[in-house]
This record gives structure tokens, sequence and C-alpha cells, in this order.
């Protein structure tokens, strides 16, 4: 397999060098100023490691917080989340929405 060229200057610095930013609710919740968004998740089986994958790499650079919803790929975005972040030993957020008028 070939090697990816390094298109960094030297001296440039990669996300890897520098924390995410991060917000402060006003009830002490901190949470990274950048997520992850899932809504063409979950809705392709054979795209499921891939996008499993993905997220666990972007919590590893510290995008701890997923959005999600019960609609993205009818659910499926969230079971993608849900195996994502299972056994995991990193701290992770959750922001899911519900459709308006289902229970929640």
């Amino acid at each position: 397999m070939a090697t990816r060229p390094n298109l960094l200057s030297k001296g440039q610095k990669t996300m890897q060098d520098d924390p995410i930013p991060s917000i402060t609710f006003p009830n002490g919740t901190e949470v990274p100023a950048l997520g992850q968004g899932t809504w063409a998740m979950g809705e392709d089986a054979g795209h499921a490691s891939a996008e499993i994958e993905s997220l666990k790499a972007g919590i590893d650079l510290g995008m701890t917080l997923i959005d999600t919803a019960e609609m993205y790929g009818d659910g499926g975005a969230e079971e993608i989340v849900g195996q994502a972040i299972r056994g995991g030993a990193t701290k992770s957020s959750s922001s899911a929405r519900s459709i308006p008028g289902t229970p929640a």
C-alpha cells in the first residue's frame, strides 16, 4: 500500500497537536465546540463499518459531541453511534433529537 505524502510545511501543526476548543453550558457541562453529525449514517449496511470507524476516529481526536436523531436513517444512525461508543473508554456526549409529537 502506498503511503500518503506529507502535505504539511515544516513546523506546521496538525489537528492532533491542539485540543478541540470547548464550550461550557450554564449548568457547568463542558462539551467540544466541534462535533460529529450522523445525518446520512445508518442508511446502508454496506457502509456501517466505515461509519463506525469514522466516528471512532473523531472521538480519538476529541470530537466527543455526536449529533444524532431517531429520524436519521430511520434510527440506523443511532445504532451506528451505539456501536462506535460501545465498550470505549472515551467519554462521549450525544445530542439526540426526537420527532415532534413522539414520546421522548
